[in-house]
């Protein structure tokens, strides 16, 4: 038998990034310093909610984010990157 396999690393996590028009993004962490010299920061805590409360405003809104919370919780979490590889 060979040698066990390494365990794959950790996805790295992105950095959620606003640009001038305020549109959220997400990029690798080592991007980010060139990101902010093409004026790109950081996003904030408030950023990322006026994002939530524009994607899931409303009645209708919450309903949606009740389920989606429901779909996050039983697939742990893989549904997030299912729906963002959709474009959702």
């Amino acid at each position: 038998m060979g040698a066990p396999a390494s365990p794959a690393p950790a996805p790295v996590r992105g950095v959620t990034v606003v640009d001038a028009a305020g549109r959220l993004g997400e990029i690798d962490p080592s991007e980010l310093a060139e990101a902010e010299r093409e004026g790109y920061r950081v996003a904030s805590s408030a950023d990322l909610e006026a994002a939530r409360q524009a994607r899931y405003g409303g009645l209708g809104g919450a309903a949606a984010a009740t389920g989606l919370g429901a779909l996050r919780g039983a697939t742990v979490g893989l549904s997030d990157a299912a729906i963002t590889a959709l474009g959702g």
